[in-house]
């Protein structure tokens, strides 16, 4: 039922070609706001990209984290992520059952587990960086070179606070 409902609302929505252009008032020089606009249009193009993976955003990443870092523990992964520890518990049970994860004990204290892809996980991942790769080169076709590298420090800045 909800996906129905769901789908009644996108069909009322109106045309954006006929949409009205709306004075955004003091949200026109908020960074909070104007973070919130590019989040929102970044995200919709990772959905367009990741479509075929079956990928979210926070699957994604943490596919390219354990990449990065085999064995990795998975408090470590949810911690770099900013996600959870319950959350990603069922993150991570959801990839495993995909066969793109999996958890091994460790030989010191049997209670944790590194993680690790499969090869499954490997091709996957593979697959998917390419298609990210090309969404990348589109956001970066907008600004020059110098200006990407200010841009992710900048972000960097704000995402320490």
């Amino acid at each position: 039922m909800r996906k129905k409902q769901s789908a009644e609302k996108v069909a009322k929505r109106p045309d954006k070609s006929t949409s009205v252009k709306l004075d955004t008032g003091p949200l026109a020089t908020s960074i909070g706001f104007a973070l919130r606009m590019a989040s929102f249009a970044t995200t919709q193009r990772f959905h367009e990209a990741m479509r075929a993976f079956d990928l979210r955003p926070a699957q994604f990443g943490t596919l390219v984290l354990i990449a990065a870092n085999p064995g990795v523990r998975q408090r470590d992964l949810s911690e770099a992520l900013r996600i959870e520890k319950a959350n990603f518990a069922g993150l991570l049970d959801n990839l495993e059952r995909r066969n793109l994860v999996e958890r091994r004990s460790e030989p010191e204290d049997r209670r944790r587990y590194a993680i690790h892809l499969t090869r499954d996980g490997q091709g996957l991942l593979r697959r998917a960086c390419r298609a990210h790769d090309r969404m990348e080169a589109g956001f970066q076709k907008l600004l020059p070179a110098r200006a990407t590298k200010q841009f992710l420090a900048n972000l960097a800045r704000i995402t320490v606070e």
